[in-house]
């Protein structure tokens, strides 16, 4: 339970709870926990959605039964026909993320004709970012982009992509590869839900190269 005005709270089973990297935290970079980032400790809940991992932690409580608030039964639930109630709560409970990349660039981006690198981020709320590729043709055709920087479990990491640049107008959409298998997959494959949670489909990133 957070100390917030609003009092926030989101339960977790216990084997998530238990988690080598579900942490309780109150230092950030050696130094005590900043308030925006949830002072004087917060939950850190890797791979579940950004309200499991709770800022300004006061109170935690256990319990033998499950624990229903409005945090898991009327709100972050998947409400929509693909989804049943399960009372109280009006729909499944959102838990683990889904996985997503995306370009580093203005929406929409203007690029010049020629030589061109563009870089990016992916994750993965089940393990490691095994590979991104990127399509410049809506999806048709995909090329490997590199992965950059630190691939942290849960975490994700930086890719880049360099191409020649053409005139015109284009989108680049990359798409992530887990170390599970776990592949971003098309709009057309996305669920619908009422409140708009996880949407993790590949993402056409619109460019006007001049």
């Amino acid at each position: 339970t957070g100390l917030d005005s609003t009092n926030v709270e989101r339960p977790a089973p216990l084997a998530k709870a238990m988690e080598d990297d579900t942490i309780i935290a109150y230092l950030m970079n050696g130094d005590i926990l900043p308030l925006d980032h949830g002072f004087p400790a917060r939950v850190v809940a890797p791979g579940w959605v950004g309200i499991s991992s709770i800022k300004w932690v006061g109170r935690i409580r256990v319990s033998t039964t499950p624990i229903y608030v409005e945090k898991n039964t009327t709100n972050y639930v998947l409400l929509g026909p693909d989804y049943q109630p399960q009372p109280p709560a009006q729909g499944p409970s959102v838990t683990n993320q889904v996985m997503k990349s995306t370009c580093c660039l203005p929406w929409p981006a203007t690029l010049s004709a020629g030589p061109q690198k563009v870089a990016g981020y992916a994750w993965s709320p089940f393990g490691k970012i095994a590979g991104v590729d990127v399509s410049l043709d809506g999806g048709r055709t995909f090329q490997p982009a590199g992965l950059a920087g630190p691939n942290i479990e849960r975490a994700g990491s930086r890719w880049e992509f360099s191409f020649s640049a053409q005139p015109g107008a284009t989108t680049i959409t990359p798409r992530a590869t887990d170390e599970k298998g776990n592949v971003q997959y098309d709009v057309s494959q996305q669920k619908w839900n009422q409140l708009g949670y996880l949407f993790g489909a590949m993402a056409p990133h619109p460019v006007k190269i001049v």
